[in-house]
């Protein structure tokens, strides 16, 4: 789990970087952005509950709500 979380962090910070200089738009950033945190928080959940099976709709639910806030 420590590695996911320092792998999307570097991912995060490199994307910024991109952004700060210019490569890529706001609406690129953003949109990768939402798709780091969408995977990161899904990725902590089946850690959390231990895997995709464990996962009903309640949990699904909460991590829809982590993702949204």
């Amino acid at each position: 789990m420590d590695n996911a979380a320092d792998l999307a962090s570097r991912e995060m910070g490199e994307l910024t970087a991109r952004y700060r200089t210019g490569q890529i738009d706001i609406t690129v950033w953003q949109s990768e952005m939402r798709t780091l945190i969408k995977s990161s928080q899904i990725a902590s959940a089946l850690a959390a509950y231990g895997g995709r099976d464990q996962m009903d709709s309640q949990r699904w639910g909460v991590v829809g709500q982590q993702i949204r806030t």
